[in-house]
């Protein structure tokens, strides 16, 4: 339910977290976040 206020950020889709293990997981969850807006 706490999700970072990282993946409503758009520098995130730049600039991925190193300590992820895949950049487009993250995109995903930025894109829903900004489709859905429920996060």
């Amino acid at each position: 339910m706490s999700a970072p206020p990282l993946i409503t950020r758009p520098p995130v889709l730049k600039e991925p977290p190193p300590f992820l293990p895949t950049g487009n997981l993250w995109i995903s969850l930025s894109l829903v976040d900004r489709r859905d807006g429920s996060l």
